[in-house]
């Protein structure tokens, strides 16, 4: 119903006289109650049918009578919407009211439609038409359709069964007739039976150890169809873990209300992949999808939206919702992000049409979204798709858009074209609508006329001009039925008014009037330039024809047609029609067009001489169209009109007039004219003498036609090149220059020149001599004329022998050499003295340096002679002052030099004594301590033994030097774990240094040794809540003392291991609440509490984890937290220092037996590694061997004697010092304290410690 108590959906069955209407039938899901029988599941194999009830036809009235046309024929048709089908094997009944006037009906379906057809027999009272009374139409979705994507839908209010179907679009017939559809179908439903469970929302994929999970599961009951069975409120719904380690925790079991079971509070125990499980006593279970559970949070990353909440179902357009969305920003855990402020997210519709309206983004505060002011114009469901960049979107529930009060008409179908007189082919339907433009009857009075008027064209419009389209009658919608137009045209509108309404306008129509048709006949040929003639055509209306060219080279004035171009001309004849006829057909007539003819004038040219000036040519056409001038043939060139003459012999020109498209092209004219030869003459300017060895040399000449002149000798010693002359010797030389003419000049006449060559001086070149040197090897001399003539050579004085222009060097000084060259016909004679100087070759003579050891003898001593040359014989001797018991130092090494055959006066000598040098010797060490392992508190003394002179000691720790350690021992006193490493002594003199082998030091710390005396303390918690530590030495009882002054322990925290976790050689509390779950650290300075921290940022661990044990299981030098849960599984958490990093289960999470608990953690086989001890509730005890966090083996550890009733294994550590691990033992009765000493996993002894107090529990090392 809309909110003026109309149906929207029911609607009107048309009823027109000899015609059919159609319709798509809607169905939309039932909500609530039991579900239909249809299936619903999507590509259902076969889906159920679904019967509808009754199907009641009201025919409209017209006041009491009926609208039905007597002797009419109406067919009703009713098509299945997409998706489904109707059932062809049954067929309806149908029946009718008491005084109906419908005499016959026949119904007929297939799967698409179902067809009624009717006659009606007279025109009395209102009628009604019953479809299915006694046999329902059948319904179902086809194969692979949902039931959801139909329209089977339950009216607000409606009774158990009952639902609506409509669809089909009100109409009127001529006569106005219609249908009214009331209650059209009521579903035949059947409880629904609850056979299955499923996952309505599925748990968050990721989750953290403890922790509830972000979203909580909702499980959901089905029938066989998968529809929800709201009434199964008596079921109760379990979940479990499927796979995966752990258990899950919280409220496991949940109530189904309404169909629904809701999850508040599952989380699970144990860091692992794992599903959950859902089980319902009889009904299928259901498995979730794989839950990531972390042992620890990982920091928050934004991850997805989440509606908290949904806009308001429903909303007029415009209109701003009522209820506006809300979201919150989830991490990956499904946890609210509240210190997000920063996530900017953008609304926009998602599904249906049109754009969402209003600010569309909104800002985190604190991780919650609000918007404020959205809304959306379009008059369709819709969802909004809300998304931030990089985070999972969200979309909301379904908000149905109403149109908005109804301000305008609107023409929904527009008027088609008619004939004049005659109803239009389409009537116009008219609607109301909003002011976004949806459909809408909101706010329609009862009864509102609309008025349709032409307002463009020529009338009258007749028929009936006004309908009621107030929720009434047309509720929204008329359609006019009979409306005519009484004249032709086009460009004709209407436009519809109504009361308190916009107007509507309608398209352009066209109406039809009378035809006519145009007699024109052929026209005859014409050629361009013929005068203009008359045309003429009749149109059968008598109206008169106009002309217009439409296409061709000619201009219309009237009748009157001009030429104005050769080709083919086309005139159209036209009449436009008035009132009572419409255009006729234009009627083309083409005519040809031909072109005119056209001769050249183009006179003769007189002849000329190569190289005249240019001149111009010109020629004229008949047709005044401009004439082309080409060069024929013969040497010349021609631009624009003008010629120019290139060369001798005979030019033709062409003139040519090409036609253009009213001419044709007229025949080429030729004129020819002759070009004669020209003389020329040379210029040969007289040659200057030259000397024989002159350069060759131009000469030059020009002609006066301008072409190159050419040269030949015609007697004389020369030869020439192109213009190049060559002297080849003395005497005359005649040069004769002569131009032979080309086609363009005559040949000129020689001209002669001649010159005389007289002797030439000539020289002698001499490069500058090398400088030589005493030893060099013979070398060739040279020298060149200038003439190019033989040059020979003489020794004038020197140490220097020459043969064959080869100077051989046999001494050191000056030597003179003359160059001679006598001469030739051409060349004079000439002479050259030249010198040079050789200088003495190098000689040295050089000790070698030697050195040795102080104390040892002087070796042999040595030196070497270098720059000796052509075989002279001269030696050296070495004499020193050094002897074996010289001191250290350096003493000379001398050097005498023989010479028997006086070779040296040719060498410059350098004479080079050495150095022996005695040396210092370096220490060496002779002894050392060894490695060596003790434990922490322990003095501990390192030895060297070194010999040698002036020797000094530093010693080093892993690499650094120890500040004062320069002696030939390091004691350390009380050693601490910090002080375990490599150590190392320099041991050096001024010979240089030794470093000592490395000593590697172990100094293990006695866990519990609070005190740092190398003793192992006992650590003891009072019921109260006080902590106290006995300082011990070995087994023997030293003092006592109370930590942080005796103030108690908070309820429920206690005791759970020692060591040092913060790396500063101090053993410190490990502590547990046993309420809570909670851990947290006393940090110590020996016996002083310097402060307390939470661990894992104070979030608690479950407490069914307890704290057994402390050692470093990942080998990174932090000491990790061993735990034991009650099913016996075990689990190390990784530290960092004091932060929790990560954890793993031991044994991939298989627990030990329930009797077996951990007693602590030490390395029971010396191999590095912690152990991990174990006890029986039978007194057993076991070892488990580790490598790291993996399991080696096991063996059982030697029992020492039974202990008595009440002892209990309390604590690990080293009472005897050995380096072995003891067992510490206190009688929870009476509170004495025993020792038992191992070797390995070897009982060796037992002693009674002390008598303590059962009131205080020994606590501590584990």
């Amino acid at each position: 119903m809309n909110r003026n108590w109309k149906c929207l959906l029911g609607a009107l069955v048309i009823a027109v006289a000899s015609s059919t209407a159609s319709a798509s039938v809607r169905i939309t899901p039932a909500s609530g109650g039991d579900a239909i029988s249809a299936d619903t599941a999507a590509n259902a194999i076969s889906p159920a049918w679904t019967t509808l009830g009754p199907i009641t036809i009201f025919e409209k009235s017209r006041g009491h009578r009926s609208r039905f046309k007597t002797g009419t024929n109406v067919t009703l048709v009713l098509k299945a919407p997409v998706g489904f089908e109707f059932n062809k094997n049954v067929v309806p009944s149908i029946s009718f009211a008491s005084k109906a006037d419908i005499k016959s009906a026949s119904v007929s379906l297939d799967a698409t439609k179902v067809t009624v057809k009717m006659t009606v027999g007279g025109q009395a009272e209102v009628d009604s038409l019953v479809i299915g009374g006694t046999k329902g139409l059948q319904v179902r979705p086809t194969s692979g359709y949902p039931l959801a994507t139909g329209n089977i839908y339950r009216p607000s209010g409606a009774a158990g069964g009952t639902a609506v179907i409509a669809g089909i679009k009100a109409t009127s017939n001529p006569d106005g007739i219609g249908f009214n559809i009331s209650n059209f179908g009521t579903f035949n439903q059947t409880a629904a039976s609850a056979v299955a469970i499923s996952i309505n929302s599925q748990p968050s994929a990721r989750a953290v150890v403890g922790l509830p999970l972000g979203r909580q599961p909702i499980i959901q009951v089905v029938d066989q169809y998968g529809n929800l069975v709201t009434n199964a409120n008596s079921i109760v719904v379990h979940a479990d873990i499927h796979s995966g380690a752990g258990v899950l925790l919280g409220n496991t079991s949940a109530p189904v209300v309404k169909g629904y079971a809701t999850f508040t509070n599952l989380a699970a125990s144990a860091a692992s992949t794992i599903k959950l499980k859902f089980t319902a006593g009889a009904l299928t279970q259901v498995i979730s999808d794989p839950i990531v559970v972390d042992l620890v949070r990982e920091p928050a990353v934004l991850t997805s939206l989440v509606v908290l909440t949904q806009p308001s179902p429903e909303a007029d357009a415009g209109a701003i919702f009522a209820q506006q969305p809300r979201l919150k920003v989830d991490d990956q855990y499904d946890y609210i992000v509240t210190n997000d402020f920063n996530t900017i997210v953008t609304a926009a519709r998602s599904a249906g049409s049109g754009d969402l309206q209003g600010t569309l983004t909104a800002q985190a505060v604190g991780g919650l979204v609000a918007f404020t002011n959205l809304s959306h114009n379009v008059a369709v469901p819709i969802k909004i798709l809300f998304a931030s960049p990089d985070i999972h979107p969200a979309v909301s529930d379904v908000v149905q858009i109403w149109p908005a009060v109804a301000i305008t008409l609107a023409f929904d179908t527009q008027p088609g074209e008619a004939n004049k007189g005659e109803p239009f082919g389409i009537q116009p339907v008219l609607v109301t609508r909003d002011q976004f433009g949806n459909n809408s009857n909101i706010g329609l009075s009862s009864n509102l006329l609309v008025t349709v008027a032409l307002t463009s064209g020529t009338g009258p419009l007749t028929g009936t001009t006004t309908e009621d389209i107030g929720f009434d009658d047309g509720d929204g919608e008329v359609a006019f039925t009979d409306l005519a137009i009484g004249s032709a045209g086009i460009n004709k509108q209407l436009t519809a008014t109504a009361p308190g309404l916009n107007s509507a306008i309608s398209a352009i129509f066209t109406v039809h009037g009378s035809a006519q048709t145009i007699t024109f006949g052929p026209l005859s040929p014409k050629e361009f330039g013929d005068a203009s003639f008359m045309v003429s055509a009749t149109a059968s209306s008598g109206l008169p024809v106009s002309f217009s060219i439409a296409s061709g080279p000619a201009t219309i004035s009237g009748n009157v047609v001009t030429l104005i171009g050769a080709g083919t001309v086309t005139v159209r004849a036209s009449q436009e029609g008035n009132a009572d006829y419409d255009p006729a057909v234009h009627v083309d007539q083409s005519f040809p067009v031909s072109k005119a003819g056209q001769a050249i004038t183009f006179m003769p040219m007189a002849d000329k001489v190569v190289w005249d000036a240019p001149f111009p040519v010109s020629a004229t056409a008949s047709s005044g169209l401009p004439v082309s001038i080409s060069i024929v043939s013969g040497p010349a060139t021609l631009s624009g009109n003008m010629v120019t003459v290139t060369g001798v012999g005979v030019v033709t020109l062409r003139a040519s007039q090409g036609g253009d498209s009213n001419y044709h092209a007229a025949a080429d004219l030729d004129q020819s004219f002759t070009v004669a030869k020209a003389n020329q003459t040379i210029t040969f300017a007289p040659l200057a003498n030259k000397v024989f060895g002159n350069a060759p040399f131009s000469v030059s000449a020009t002609s006066s036609s301008g072409l190159s002149v050419s040269f030949v000798i015609v007697s004389g010693p020369a030869t020439i090149f192109g213009n190049s002359i060559t002297l080849t010797g003395t005497g005359t030389v005649v040069v004769r220059a002569y131009q032979g003419g080309d086609p363009n000049y005559n040949a000129a006449s020689n001209v002669d020149r001649s010159f005389e060559v007289a002797k030439a001086s000539q020289s002698i070149l001499v490069g500058a001599l090398p400088i030589k040197t005493y030893g060099d090897a013979p070398f060739l001399i040279g020298a060149s004329a200038s003439s190019g003539l033989t040059v020979s050579f003489e020794v004038l004085s020197g140490p220097a022998a020459l043969t064959n222009n080869v100077l051989t060097i046999t001494g050191a000084g000056e030597i003179a050499i003359r160059c001679v060259q006598s001469g030739d016909s051409n060349y004079n004679p000439a002479t050259l003295d030249q010198g040079f100087v050789v200088a003495k070759a190098p000689l040295v003579v050089q000790a070698n340096n030697v050195s040795r050891m102080e104390g040892n003898a002087n070796s042999e001593l040595t030196g070497s002679i270098s720059g000796l040359v052509n075989g002279d014989t001269i030696t050296a001797s070495y004499q020193t002052t050094a002897t074996t018991s010289s001191p250290v130092g350096t003493y000379p090494i001398t050097v005498s030099v023989h010479d028997p055959e006086g070779y040296l006066e040719n060498y410059n000598s350098t004479i080079m004594d050495g150095t022996l040098t005695v040396l210092l010797a370096m220490p060496a060490i002779i002894n050392q301590t060894s490695s060596l392992r003790t434990n922490q508190g322990a003095n501990v003394t390192l030895v060297v033994d070194a010999t040698g002179t002036g020797i000094n000691y530093q010693w080093r720790f892993n690499g650094g030097n120890i500040p004062g350690a320069t002696g030939s021992s390091l004691t350390l006193s009380r050693t601490t774990i910090l002080q375990s490493g490599v150590y190392d002594v320099l041991v050096s003199n001024g010979a240089g240094t030794q470093t000592s082998a490395a000593s590697a030091v172990e100094i293990f710390m006695i866990l519990g040794d609070l005190d740092q005396n190398g003793q192992a303390d006992i650590l003891l918690q009072r019921t109260d809540g006080r902590l106290a530590c006995w300082y011990m030495d070995g087994t023997t009882f030293q003092s006592a003392a109370l930590l942080r002054n005796g103030r108690p322990l908070n309820p429920g925290w206690n005791v759970a291991g020692e060591h040092d976790f913060n790396g500063d050689g101090h053993a410190d509390i490990l502590l547990r609440n046993s309420k809570d779950g909670r851990i947290a650290l006393w940090l110590m300075n020996g016996g002083q509490f310097e402060s307390a921290i939470l661990l894992n940022e104070g979030r608690p661990i479950n407490p069914a984890w307890k704290v057994v044990g402390v050692h470093d299981f990942n080998g990174d030098g932090n000491v990790d937290i061993l735990l034991q849960h009650t099913d016996g599984r075990l689990s190390v958490r990784y530290m960092n220092g004091t932060t929790f990093i990560g954890g793993t289960l031991l044994r991939d999470g298989r627990p030990v037996a329930p009797a077996w608990k951990v007693v602590g953690v030490r390395d029971f086989n010396a191999d590095g590694q912690g152990d991990i001890l174990f006890r029986n509730a039978d007194g057993r005890l076991a070892v488990w061997f580790m490598d790291g966090i993996n399991f080696v083996g096991a063996t059982a550890l030697r029992r020492g004697p039974a202990p008595e009733t009440g002892w209990k294994l309390v604590g690990l550590s080293d009472f005897n010092k050995d380096g072995k691990t003891d067992l510490l033992w206190q009688n929870r009765f009476d509170g004495r304290i025993a020792v038992w000493t191992l070797d390995g996993t070897t009982f060796v002894n037992n002693s009674l410690m002390r008598v303590g107090n059962p009131i205080w529990r020994i606590v501590g090392a584990r």
